[in-house]
């Protein structure tokens, strides 16, 4: 399981579970059963017109920041989460996932928790993994002690998603189940990423079905999938969307950071999540690329900004509200 950590922080396309339909929907299916069918996910082919307006608004902005040197590369995708209509900017850009990259793994521990009941209570040494935690510009610093063995699975989840803790994924990937992992990115139609995947190998419209099926609670069960959506209104990173929206609005999120290691490499600062909107709650993901890790965070705080003032003077409706 050391392949799928190692995997899962340095680095899809579609499978055949990922069904087309005529009527311009995408439905992915779990084919883990014989005699029925379960949906798991249905994603809009085409944008809507409704949008159109918002997102000339938010391409104005991406353009002066990129004008402004901010960013070079942004990637959006938002989706209405009560009525379906969705918005993609450069959605089909690739990007390393970085750090968002544990929210998969999120999934199938807590998938495996379902089958064995006391996997979160299993005690498991936290070696850390220190070439790992590297010092950046955002991430958050760890509280975990290498070497301690007191530290629970339900623990390490916590820490993995609230503080972004690297020696936290790579004890949890040892112990997971694979095929469970494997799963997660097969049942919705993704190729599953290994040490030989490129590094720029998801795009923000494939990586915010992980977002869909926890707050649709279609792949885990309902107490799960609020579980994971949990620990990540918890999480320590509040520069990008979250300093986009008024203080007491609740959103579950997950950021990702990749450094430039090349000379003249760009940086990579991602962020998906839930805004929890009081009367139209929205899924916002958010991928960029530029010369410094911080400008980039604020780039998300700005479209995430652009996104709740629209949604809440009510230009992102669907016509059929």
């Amino acid at each position: 399981m050391i392949a799928w950590a190692l995997a899962l922080l340095m680095l899809a396309g579609c499978a055949p579970n990922a069904v087309r339909s005529p009527d311009r929907v995408l439905r992915k299916r779990s084919n883990h059963y014989t005699l029925i069918n379960p949906i798991l996910d249905i994603e809009p082919t085409a944008e809507f017109h409704e949008l159109r307006p918002f997102k000339y608004q938010v391409q104005a902005l991406i353009k002066r920041l990129i004008e402004e040197r901010k960013a070079s590369q942004v990637s959006v995708y938002y989706r209405d989460l009560n009525n379906g209509p969705v918005l993609g900017i450069d959605w089909n850009e690739r990007f390393a996932p970085a750090s968002l990259a544990k929210v998969p793994l999120l999934i199938a521990c807590l998938d495996q928790a379902q089958d064995d009941p006391a996997f979160l209570a299993r005690r498991v040494r936290y070696e850390g993994m220190q070439e790992f935690q590297t010092v950046t510009e955002l991430e958050p610093i760890s509280a975990l002690e290498d070497g301690k063995e007191e530290y629970t699975v339900d623990e390490l989840l916590d820490a993995m998603i609230e503080h972004s803790d690297n020696g936290a994924t790579v004890t949890l990937a040892k112990i997971a189940d694979g095929r469970n992992l494997n799963d997660v990115f097969t049942d919705l139609g993704l190729i599953v990423p290994n040490a030989r995947t490129p590094r720029d190998y998801i795009t923000v419209k494939e990586y915010a079905a992980f977002f869909r099926i926890l707050y649709n609670a279609s792949y885990l069960n309902r107490a799960n999938s609020q579980k994971a959506l949990e620990i990540m209104t918890r999480s320590d990173f509040k520069l990008g969307i979250r300093a986009g929206v008024p203080a007491g609005v609740v959103v579950a999120n997950k950021f990702g950071e990749r450094t430039a290691t090349e000379v003249g490499g760009l940086h990579q600062v991602h962020e998906c999540g839930v805004v929890y909107h009081p009367t139209d709650p929205y899924l916002l993901c958010v991928m960029t690329r530029g010369e410094s890790e911080v400008p980039l965070a604020y780039v998300i705080s700005d479209i995430s900004r652009v996104v709740y003032q629209n949604v809440t003077r009510g230009r992102v409706s669907s016509t059929n509200r």
